[in-house]
C-alpha cells in the first residue's frame, strides 16, 4: 500500500502501521476523521489523556469537518489530506500520522501510520507500547461512531 506523503526514511524514523475494517464507506468516516483534534472533537482515544480530560465528540460538528491544508489546530496543524481518502496531522517537526481510508467490497479499512523521529529506546519501551494502547482505543471509538451512529 502506498501512503500518501510517503517520503524515503531513514534509520531514526519509526513507523508504526495499524488498520481497523469499518462497516462504512469513507464518505460516512471521513467526518469524524476530519473534526479530530485538541480543541476540535478530541482525538476519540483516552480523552483523559489526549483531551485533557475533555469528552470526545458523538456527533459530528459541521463546522469543524471544512478543512484547509497548513490549518492550525492546537498541538497540530493538518499537513495534508484529501476528502474521503486521507489526512495527515503533522506535530512539531518530528511527528506526522496519516489516517488512510482504503475502500473495498462494502467495507473501508482505515489505515493508521504515525511516523516519529525519536531515539530507539524511546520508542520500545514508552512510546511504541503507548501508541499501540491509545490506537486500539481510538479505533474501537471511531468505530462505535460510524458503525452505530451515536
Amino acid at each position: 500500500m502506498k501512503y500518501p506523503i510517503s517520503e524515503p526514511l531513514d534509520s531514526s524514523v519509526w513507523l508504526a502501521d495499524q488498520w481497523i475494517e469499518l462497516h462504512a464507506s469513507p464518505r460516512e468516516i471521513w467526518p469524524w476523521l476530519a473534526q479530530m483534534g485538541n480543541g476540535r472533537a478530541g482525538w476519540y482515544s483516552y480523552d483523559w489523556i489526549d483531551n485533557l480530560g475533555k469528552k470526545s465528540l458523538t456527533v459530528i460538528d459541521p463546522q469543524l469537518v471544512v478543512l484547509h491544508k497548513g490549518q492550525k489546530i492546537p498541538l497540530a496543524e493538518i499537513s495534508d489530506f484529501v476528502e474521503d481518502k486521507f489526512i495527515t496531522f503533522k506535530f512539531g517537526s518530528k511527528a506526522t500520522f496519516t489516517y488512510y481510508l482504503e475502500p473495498f467490497e462494502n467495507k473501508t479499512r482505515l489505515w493508521t501510520r504515525l511516523r516519529v523521529t525519536a531515539p530507539s529506546w524511546l520508542v520500545k519501551y514508552t512510546l511504541g507500547p503507548a501508541h499501540k494502547i491509545m490506537q486500539n482505543k481510538q479505533f474501537l471509538e471511531i468505530k462505535k461512531r460510524v458503525e452505530h451512529n451515536l
